[in-house]
Parts: C-alpha cells; structure tokens; sequence
C-alpha cells in the first residue's frame, strides 16, 4: 500500500516531506484534552482545513488508514524512494503530523524506527501534545513537545516573551524545531475566527 505524502506547504519549504498519522478530527489530544488550545474545533488550523477543505479530511484519513497498513520498514523503503527520485529541491527533513497526533505508544515506536531508518538521509521531527507518552528511547527523532519539554518545547502564548525563541510562522526562514536544542519556542497564539463553511480570517 502507498503511503500518501506531499512535499511543502503555504509555511514549509520544498525540502520537507510531509505525512499525518490522523486527522485532526481523529486527533486524540483533542479528545484527552491535552491540546493547548482551549478549544481546537475553532483554533486549530488542521481542523479548520479539514473543515473547509473535505479534500483534506479525505487525504489525512487515508494517510492513517496506511500509517495502520504499513509497516516502519515499508513507509521508510517509500520515503526513500521519493528522496531518492528528486530531481529538484532536495529533501532534507521529514515532518510529521501537520494535522493530528501520535495515537499510542505502539505509534511512538513505529516513528522512532521510521526516524532510525532514515537517519544520515533525512532528519525526522514530529509535534505532539501527548505528554502521556514515553519518548525516552527517541533515537534520532526530534520531538517538539506542545507545552511541555522533550528535545525541545513548543508554547503558544498570547504575547511572546522579550528576549526568547519565538517562532516566525515559516518553516523555510528557520530551523528550530528540527534541531534537539533543548529550546522552549514561543509561538503567538492567533484565534481562528470562523465567518461561514466557505470563508475564515485571523
């Protein structure tokens, strides 16, 4: 089975390969309330793409149904090929879940070896909020911990403070969270203001 993966986004560059292992619909920090926004059916970006977007919602379902179908050896063999038949922008980072989050521990294990497979061709990195986890065997994975610290911290705050890592909103400008750096970056909360099934703003 394929496994569906794009390359870039409006804020991530061309040398990023990107898949979910949910949607944000399925998100389960969501539904354990460990997500830091107070209310992610209105807040959350990925959500309100799969809202606005049903296309989205399709794609990111079908992209669990294959992160469940595929082994890590099957999904790192896929990766690698697309690197390896570039003939562009070279890839250098792999960064999952734009949408959603890890499900299980079972989950944790399965990137980290995804992550050891690919280690010396692409840099891994993933976000989550489920600091219920275990994510001290990470090997060569990077995690951005969503308000709590692991290789680094991810807080998104109403005013960034003076004086530390705050995040620019664009992954092609900066490198942060995709280095193990030990950093806690701030990023500016922006409330999702919903106008119609057809139209939002910031």
């Amino acid at each position: 089975m394929l496994m569906p993966m794009k390359i870039s986004n409006h804020k991530i560059g061309d040398d990023t390969l990107i898949f979910n292992l949910c949607s944000s619909h399925n998100c389960p920090s969501k539904r354990l309330e460990l997500c830091q926004l107070e209310n992610p059916d209105i807040d959350c970006y990925g959500m309100n793409d799969e809202v606005f977007r049903p296309r989205a919602l399709h794609y990111r379902n079908r992209q669990e149904f294959a992160w469940n179908c595929c082994s890590s050896k099957q999904i790192a063999e896929q990766i690698i090929k697309r690197v390896e038949g570039r003939r562009t922008t070279p890839l250098e980072y792999l960064r999952v879940s734009e949408a959603g989050d890890l499900k299980t521990q079972r989950d944790v294990a399965k990137l980290i070896d995804v992550a050891k497979r690919l280690d010396g061709l692409l840099v891994t990195y993933v976000y989550t909020a489920r600091k219920d986890l275990n994510f001290s065997k990470r090997g060569p994975l990077v995690v951005n911990g969503s308000g709590f610290m692991v290789d680094n911290a991810f807080n998104i705050v109403p005013v960034p403070p003076k004086r530390k890592p705050v995040c620019v909103n664009n992954c092609r400008l900066c490198d942060m969270c995709k280095e193990k750096g030990g950093r806690t970056i701030y990023a500016k909360f922006r409330r999702r203001i919903t106008l119609s099934k057809g139209g939002h703003h910031d």
